[in-house]
């Protein structure tokens, strides 16, 4: 599929450091071609391709994010009395902000039991991110959190902010 330009492989997966030896693929042109139903699925089959692409650099911090997806997700299949209610990550939860917000989360996810709802954001460093540019971050959710800033966006009021690390070297 790849040889006959079905799927693409992003040339700097390579260089990703990615723990897995797996190959990331993703739909190319001709792909995208056949798939579409119609010249509007097919464009933004497209548009999802060249963002795919502009984004590839990108992608060891992308599979961090949908691994902590999957381990929740393989955690909640234990807890029958916790579900995941919603789940939002990369330009559609850029897209529900406010194009004004100073903080774009990795992740939104909203966990309920039979009597609490809990809407959490997810951060994910790769061990890129030193102090100087975390504590920041950080002050931007507080921000947010004392203005109810995630209100109109997102509905919520009250949220907590897990962060997830690689490497053993705290901030």
């Amino acid at each position: 599929m790849f040889d006959l330009g079905f799927l693409d492989r992003p040339k700097t997966q390579g260089n990703a450091r990615l723990r897995s030896s797996h190959t990331v693929y993703s739909l190319d042109r001709k792909g995208a071609e056949v798939l579409g139903k119609d010249a509007e699925e097919r464009e933004g089959l497209l548009r999802r391709i060249r963002e795919t692409k502009h984004t590839s650099p990108l992608m060891a911090h992308a599979i961090m994010i949908s691994q902590f997806r999957v381990c929740l997700m393989l955690a909640l299949k234990n807890r029958p009395d916790i579900k995941l209610t919603r789940w939002v990550q990369g330009n559609d939860l850029k897209s529900m902000l406010p194009k004004s917000s100073e903080l774009v989360p990795d992740a939104f996810f909203v966990l309920e039991t039979p009597t609490r709802t809990c809407p959490c954001f997810l951060e994910a460093d790769r061990a890129t991110m030193g102090v100087k540019k975390f504590l920041p971050k950080l002050q931007k959710y507080w921000r947010h959190f004392r203005v109810k800033g995630f209100q109109d966006s997102l509905g919520i009021t009250n949220f907590r902010v897990l962060t997830g690390k690689i490497g053993h070297k705290a901030y």
